[in-house]
Parts: C-alpha cells; sequence; structure tokens
C-alpha cells in the first residue's frame, strides 16, 4: 500500500511530475532570459549603444556591498541583469568568458535535469512501471552527470580558473549521482526482464 502511494496513478510520483515540470519551465525561462541579457550586453559594449541598459548592463559599480571579498574586485568589470520591468537584482557576477559560459551551462544542466526527473517520475505514474521508456530518461540523467564532469574540469582549466576544492567538490557529487542513477537503471532493467517473462508466460 505504502508503494503504491509512492508510484502510480495519484500516486506522490504523480504530484512530484508536476513540481518538477514547473521547476524545467523556471530554469528554461531564467537561462533563456540570460542567454537575451548576455545578448544585450554584448551588443550594447561593442556597437555604444544603450538598449535595455536598466535591465541588463556592465560597470565596475553594479551595487555590491563593500567587504573584504569585494575591494579586491572592485577594478574588475561587472555585469548585472535585473528583473523584467523592475529594479530588483537577478544575477549578477563578474563579467568575462567563464561567468557567461558558467551560467548557461549551469541553467542547462538544471533544465535537462528537472525535465528527466518529470518524465521518469511521469512514467511511474502508469500501471507498467519497467518500461523502456524509464530506463532510457535514467541513462539520459545519469550521463547528463557523468558527462558534466570531464565538462566542468575543462572549463575551469581552459578558462585557468581551476579552484582545486570546488572543482573536487563538485565532480565528486555528479560522480555519486551519475553512479547511483546506474544502479537504479541496473534494477529497473532486471524489473523489466521479469516483467516480459511474465507477459509471455501469461
Amino acid at each position: 500500500q505504502i508503494i503504491m502511494k509512492l508510484i502510480g496513478k495519484n500516486s506522490l510520483s504523480k504530484y512530484l511530475s508536476y513540481f518538477f515540470y514547473f521547476l524545467f519551465i523556471i530554469f528554461t525561462l531564467i537561462g533563456l532570459y540570460e542567454i537575451f541579457g548576455f545578448s544585450v550586453i554584448f551588443y550594447n559594449e561593442k556597437m555604444g549603444n544603450h538598449f535595455l541598459s536598466q535591465t541588463f548592463y556592465i560597470s565596475q559599480d553594479v551595487g555590491w556591498s563593500n567587504n573584504f571579498y569585494t575591494e579586491k574586485l572592485k577594478d574588475l568589470m561587472k555585469f548585472r541583469m535585473n528583473f523584467p520591468f523592475t529594479e530588483n537584482q537577478l544575477y549578477t557576477g563578474i563579467y568575462n568568458t567563464h561567468s557567461v559560459f558558467n551560467s548557461l551551462s549551469t541553467f542547462f544542466y538544471l533544465s535537462f535535469f528537472t525535465y528527466s526527473l518529470y518524465k521518469i517520475l511521469k512514467e511511474l505514474t502508469n500501471e507498467i512501471i519497467f518500461s523502456k521508456e524509464v530506463i532510457l530518461w535514467l541513462k539520459r540523467l545519469a550521463y547528463l552527470n557523468l558527462l558534466y564532469i570531464p565538462l566542468h574540469i575543462f572549463k575551469n582549466f581552459i578558462f585557468k580558473d581551476f579552484a582545486f576544492g570546488d572543482t573536487i567538490y563538485t565532480s565528486f557529487y555528479m560522480l555519486i549521482i551519475g553512479c547511483s542513477i546506474l544502479f537504479v537503471i541496473a534494477f529497473f532493467k532486471k524489473g523489466y526482464e521479469l516483467q516480459s517473462e511474465n507477459d509471455l508466460t501469461i
């Protein structure tokens, strides 16, 4: 009875799938908004224009509070993106290629991660739990995390921002998630085989 509350129709999986679909939409919209924002900033910088410059802009002073950490960055160019039609900050950072690449790759990861979870949980609301579709999306989710490791290390080396602790922590975190999902895939494959054999017997 507890299992049926976790998976199947009108189960926890159903409502969690809605939740992750909502997160997917949010992360995707933010990612697209940032792509647009960086495009506007780059365009204004190169062309000397002021298109939407109150919402997307670069400056040495973007409203950061003065402290020990920001004092060392005071002479660097920074970017700031506000929420649409407001002066409230959405995202800010040092304006360089690494920041742009890191931001966009993070939101790509979050969008695909949440969409994969949505697809997996949606499939778990069906009567047939062990399906090829679930296994397929579990594989995609595992590969996403495992492939993110070399990408994360590569981009830190390329942009000369190799923070050893952060790189090791992130890589280890992704490795644990990816390997854990591979174990889940093995479980679902076995369940799918047994289910198929049972269907043939019937």
